[in-house]
């Protein structure tokens, strides 16, 4: 796959490549399905592959990927394991709580699972060539193309690049150097899976606040066949000030808060306790330099550990509306 210069500047090897081959990567593959452009879908991992989440799915993205092509939304469907929510409890930390009911069909299953059948979509509607095990090493922006440069020292040139690589995109890091961490608008989660939690309902996501802890909650979510991705998270800033262990955290919630004690007693632990950081930020989805598109960041209304992972999602379906034209 290596590229000289001469070439690249004649003629990229491809109209677009996009790094980052998750939910918001893969949706943009197949945003661009039908028209007539060479894409490349990079990842650095090979699939399927683990990511730390809350297994929400949300249902506006869903839809995004409904108004793209029906057949995509009904693939996803037969997934499993997966749990259907129709809706959501609150709790209180008295142990008083209320539901929210769900207007949009959506569903939780693992990302190890949901990544995987979204990335198969695109192998079997599009003639994206998909790249796993692909590192950027390095991006280069110039004038009449873009070069990335990988880990193993092939190099792949393309007339744009669009970073759906997360929270900590290479992309990002490209057209965004100054620092990005800012504790006040990121936060700290970790998750890990149980089974055998007594009470739960199918259907049903679980949100649970504590006095303590008002800046957070803890998650319950069941994700198919007897299993729940149960979870805590709250503002990176909070968890800095106070030094607070979120993994130590999260078991002592679940054996004391009133309306999680006891439900934990018969409950068998699947792996470890596994954590992430979230930035929730303060603008837009997207930056654009040159020939560049950062779709990483994420949006303020939907920056929670359980759902912001899809939230670029709507920008990268989006591009269905685009005129059918080469970039220039």
């Amino acid at each position: 796959m290596p590229t000289s210069s001469s070439s690249a500047l004649a003629f990229p090897e491809y109209d677009v490549a996009i790094v980052g081959a998750g939910p918001a990567g893969a949706a943009c593959a197949l945003a661009l399905r039908g028209f007539g452009l060479r894409v490349a879908l990079l990842d650095k991992a090979t699939f399927p592959r683990d990511k730390i989440c809350g297994d929400a799915i949300p249902g506006h993205a869903l839809k995004a990927l409904g108004q793209l092509d029906p057949a995509y939304v009904a693939a996803l469907w037969q997934l499993a394991p997966r749990d259907e929510v129709r809706r959501s409890r609150l709790v209180a930390p008295g142990g008083h709580s209320f539901y929210l009911h769900w207007k949009l069909r959506t569903f939780n299953s693992p990302r190890l699972h949901f990544d995987a059948a979204l990335l198969q979509l695109v192998r079997q509607h599009t003639d994206a060539v998909v790249l796993e095990n692909a590192t950027l090493k390095e991006l280069s922006i110039l004038p009449d193309y873009a070069r990335l440069q990988l880990a193993g020292g092939a190099d792949i040139t393309c007339r744009v690049v669009i970073g759906c690589d997360g929270a900590n995109s290479a992309v990002g890091r490209r057209l965004l150097p100054e620092p990005r961490l800012a504790r006040a608008h990121h936060s700290a989660g970790v998750r890990a899976y149980f089974e055998n939690v007594a009470d739960t309902e199918a259907g049903t996501t679980e949100f649970f606040f504590s006095r303590s802890h008002l800046a957070g909650y803890l998650w319950l979510f069941p994700v198919g066949e007897g299993r729940c991705n149960v979870g805590l998270g709250m503002l990176s800033e909070l968890v800095s000030r106070h030094k607070i262990d979120l993994k130590k955290l999260l078991l002592e919630n679940l054996a004391t808060h009133p309306a999680l004690a006891g439900r934990f007693r018969a409950a068998r632990q699947l792996g470890p306790i596994r954590g992430f950081g979230l930035p929730m930020g303060a603008g837009g989805s997207a930056r654009l330099a040159g020939r560049a598109l950062c779709c990483a960041a994420t949006r303020p209304r939907l920056s929670t550990p359980c759902r912001a992972t899809a939230s670029t999602w709507p920008f990268a379906a989006a591009s269905w509306r685009l005129p059918r034209r080469r970039p220039a």
